[in-house]
């Protein structure tokens, strides 16, 4: 599960309200992608979908991506709808 802890996302205009210090929001489950893909385009995310009906969401400095992928074969055999990555910026070697 995706889960919003941040107690302010976005401009004012895109939340109306801000969750209390340690309340939690479920944003989606497996079946439903669109609050994490609204969050995401509004704060300048790239979303596209694909003609199996996945969508692929890429972050404004190319760094991040989040996919939901319910037709792939990962979601089909193992239940894994959601796919989460990151990158380290360029000229970083990771970890020290």
């Amino acid at each position: 599960m995706i889960t919003a802890t941040t107690p302010h996302v976005g401009s004012p205009a895109t939340l109306s309200t801000a969750p209390h210090a340690g309340e939690r929001e479920w944003l989606t489950g497996d079946g439903c992608a669109e609050p994490v893909i609204d969050l995401l385009r509004g704060q300048g995310w790239s979303i596209v979908s694909d003609d199996l009906a996945n969508v692929h969401c890429g972050s404004p400095d190319g760094r991040a991506y989040v996919g939901f992928l319910p037709e792939t074969p990962d979601a089909f055999h193992n239940d894994v709808v959601w796919r989460v990555s990151v990158s380290a910026p360029r000229g970083s070697r990771g970890r020290e």
